[in-house]
């Protein structure tokens, strides 16, 4: 998962501290940032690691001077150097990100570790997710479940997640569902609406725990209420189908329109299903075709074989035996499993076709597959052409 920037200020009193950094500190906290800088700057052009790291945090946030991640990468710099653990986490992040420097995945790394190796769990988080991905450092799942364990020991919930999804991968460590749905359930406890839909998931299935619909339907509103997406779609899945709770087309097709929204093909496709056959919502071909549109350009099968069907008999459009089979041959292609209906409708629809037809059905299709956003463009101007 990708996780925000986090950049740390370390705002708090140690035996080291200069009193120019704690005026500094006080005068922060006040948002008197004028002061703040100018007594950071004094303090850390004494060497005051912690003034010189929260220097860099006010260069970078743009907070009592204009933002400037080079600035801050050398204020970070200066006070990493010293040891200082929150300017070693923020100077990994830079390298990581290329902001302030050129990127460098491998420095990343080793700032990353100098600052896990502190025991900074925000680190330690990081450098296991860097030996997950194989960036900056060889690929290695035992150490990357090593250093989330340290994060997710301290109580990080993105951290307790991934090692939750490791376990229930059995990468690194060996699979054990149990301890996954522990992790998870670390994390969702904390709010954190990754896990609370995968938490469902698990739930709803009875993996790791036991079955309980329920519940299942409970981890699903947690994350959907945050704008999970998948959890939106499982959402209006549990409310369509009635499971664990009372069937309701009306709540499943507003779950499902959040989804939809938020540009999720496979919910932009179940919306157009529902205009289509009035199911939660006042039928509307229009609505079905933009929202089957709206999917098919993002490659979802399903859409494109509804199109199909609904051009090749011309319910509610005018009927093209030639475009209804070029979309269904572009669902089939993109998706040539057994699950998927277009394969065969494609097959017993292309015997049908003209020697004319056929020819026109495989031009769409050779405009199409190269890129699939391009579907609505190309079926607008085929129907603008053809009606001429």
């Amino acid at each position: 998962m990708k996780i925000k920037l986090l950049f740390l200020a370390g705002l708090l009193w140690t035996a080291t501290a200069s009193a120019g950094y704690l005026e500094g500190l006080a005068a922060f906290q006040a948002k008197d940032y004028d002061t703040a800088l100018r007594e950071f700057q004094t303090a850390a052009a004494q060497g005051d690691a912690l003034a010189q790291n929260e220097l860099g945090v006010m260069f970078f946030r743009g907070v009592g001077v204009s933002a400037d991640a080079a600035q801050a990468a050398d204020w970070f710099g200066k006070a990493a150097a010293q040891g200082q653990v929150d300017a070693e986490n923020n100077l990994a992040a830079l390298y990581e990100q290329g902001q302030g420097v050129t990127q460098d995945w491998a420095l990343a790394a080793d700032w990353y570790r100098k600052a896990a190796d502190q025991g900074l769990a925000s680190a330690q988080f990081k450098l296991g997710m860097l030996y997950d991905a194989g960036q900056g450092v060889a690929a290695d799942p035992q150490q990357a479940a090593a250093w989330l364990a340290k994060a997710a020991g301290q109580g990080m919930p993105e951290a307790e997640f991934n090692l939750g999804m490791l376990y229930f991968q059995g990468s690194g460590v060996t699979q054990d569902q149990q301890q996954a749905a522990m992790w998870l359930t670390k994390a969702a406890d904390q709010g954190l609406a990754n896990a609370q839909r995968n938490l469902g998931v698990m739930y709803f299935k009875g993996v790791g725990v036991t079955q309980d619909v329920a519940q299942a339907l409970a981890w699903y509103r947690k994350a959907a209420e945050q704008g999970d997406v998948d959890a939106l779609r499982d959402l209006g899945a549990m409310y369509l189908n009635g499971w664990g709770v009372a069937e309701d087309d009306q709540q499943g097709a507003l779950w499902y329109l959040r989804a939809a929204d938020h540009g999720d093909a496979s919910a932009q496709s179940v919306m157009g299903s529902l205009y289509h056959n009035g199911r939660g919502v006042a039928q509307d071909e229009t609505q079905a075709l933009t929202w089957f549109m709206k999917a098919a350009a993002q490659g979802d099968a399903s859409a494109l074989c509804n199109l199909g069907l609904i051009y090749y008999s011309g319910r509610h459009v005018a009927r093209d035996r030639a475009l209804g089979a070029a979309l269904m041959h572009l669902s089939a292609l993109l998706q040539p499993d057994a699950g998927n209906p277009a394969v065969g409708y494609w097959t017993s629809t292309a015997a049908r076709l003209s020697p004319v037809e056929r020819q026109t059905s495989d031009t769409l299709v050779q405009k199409m597959q190269g890129n699939v956003s391009q579907v609505p463009a190309v079926v607008a101007d085929y129907l603008a052409r053809i009606s001429r």
